[in-house]
């Protein structure tokens, strides 16, 4: 089946957990002392906050593709202010980069340093990823639409090794596993950062980040006047600027100079970052993921934005930075950050099925009642996703990351000035 660009959905590779060990002192807040201490394994819940609020944002944009066009107002604020959650999954990226570049930073002096973060990569990304393939690729086909199988059975490599995000732009995609090229990105990412990381050192990796951060929107530019507005969305290559945001935002704070730096300057790129934004939304009338100006330039205000929540979540540097982390530190939001890998996998065929089956339904007539039966809908598929990722949490997930310990870096050295993740993402 060709690859369908306003179906394109959003999702998110899984990561660490909400932990993050601070190897120093971060900044507290404005007017305090710069650098309070905190102990080197520091559990972060803001961090599975962050995780939850991406996912709940992902898994509304997606639900929410049952819907079509409405004459009502309260409809068409729905439309469009779910349309608007494509940005989950830039939030995902952004968390990424500045988990998995900490993680990295923290262990590359480590003995087995690749070993170590190659193998706790595959336990923690392999087993669901690999036994969800095997259900819906080899067993489903045999009970499915005969047309769906004949293009789920040609396409089917590209998922398999982890570049449906090339795959599905140039037509190769499969209906209801579209969701699987930002976790290709992710792979990827994974492949080749941990060598420039063990290779360059801090200033150079500096360096790399701010030039991804500046080229990206000229790679998506490319690709738009190229036609390929599938490519720009999910190519990796126009990606890198939000994993470079979180990666730079990892590397400055692994120094005094660079924490203090970051806090002095949040005010300021956050206030511009949200105007420019806003005049993103208002020039493209909406901030829908396909706009040309949100590709070649929303995204990256995005990753602005986001790595200030990143920052917020870990070291906040004003009031208004420590309200945000209360608020990511909510119980609820944990609980979808603890168990979002899995949703992740689960919500798009869950939503992929109940569209097909209830879209008449939930649509009907254009009444006051539609909007009801959306939010039942959202809630039903929400809900059917977080009772798969409890199965598969306890089922099969948890015994692989038992697993993990036996790969882990040991405390036998003096802690780095930074603040690296402490992942078992």
């Amino acid at each position: 089946m060709p690859f369908v660009w306003s179906r394109t959905c959003l999702a998110y590779a899984p990561m660490a957990n909400g932990a993050i060990s601070i190897g120093a002192s971060v900044p507290a807040l404005s007017g305090a002392k710069p650098l309070a201490a905190v102990s080197r394994r520091a559990q972060i819940p803001a961090l599975d906050g962050v995780r939850g609020l991406a996912i709940l944002l992902v898994v509304i944009h997606n639900a929410s593709w049952v819907l079509q066009d409405s004459t009502r107002l309260p409809m068409k604020i729905v439309i469009a202010t779910t349309a608007t959650g494509w940005v989950g999954v830039q939030l995902f990226f952004v968390l990424s980069g500045f988990l998995i570049t900490s993680i990295l930073l923290e262990t590359r002096r480590s003995e087995h340093y690749l070993r170590n973060f190659y193998v706790r990569r595959v336990l923690r990304i392999f087993p669901l990823y690999y036994a969800f393939l095997l259900v819906a690729l080899v067993i489903a086909p045999r009970f499915a639409d005969p047309d769906w199988a004949a293009v789920a059975h040609k396409n089917q490599w590209w998922l398999w090794t982890f570049t449906f995000n090339w795959g599905a732009p140039l037509g190769y995609g499969i209906n209801g596993l579209s969701h699987f090229w930002s976790l290709a990105v992710e792979e990827q990412f994974y492949f080749f950062w941990p060598f420039l990381v063990l290779l360059l050192s801090r200033r150079q990796l500096i360096a790399v980040c701010i030039g991804a951060m500046l080229v990206t929107p000229l790679v998506r530019l490319g690709l738009r006047l190229d036609d390929l507005p599938g490519g720009a969305y999910e190519f990796t290559v126009a990606r890198w600027d939000a994993l470079a945001g979180g990666a730079l935002l990892a590397i400055l704070m692994t120094t005094d100079d660079g924490r203090t730096w970051l806090a002095q300057r949040v005010r300021q790129v956050g206030l511009a970052s949200s105007v420019l934004l806003v005049t993103c939304v208002l020039v493209t009338h909406g901030f829908r993921e396909g706009a040309f100006w949100v590709q070649v330039v929303g995204q990256s205000m995005t990753v602005l934005v986001f790595s200030l929540l990143v920052h917020a979540s870990v070291a906040p540097a004003s009031p208004f930075e420590v309200t945000a982390r209360d608020a990511l530190s909510t119980a609820w939001l944990r609980f979808l950050g603890k168990y979002s890998y899995a949703i992740y996998i689960f919500h798009y065929p869950i939503q992929a099925i109940g569209s097909h089956y209830l879209a008449d339904v939930v649509n009907g007539a254009d009444d006051s009642w539609r909007l009801l039966r959306w939010a039942l809908y959202v809630v039903g598929v929400a809900a059917l996703s977080i009772l798969a990722a409890l199965g598969s949490w306890h089922l099969l997930e948890r015994r692989f990351l038992a697993l993990k310990d036996r790969f882990t870096v040991r405390d036998t050295e003096p802690a780095p000035s930074m603040p690296p993740a402490s992942a078992d993402g």
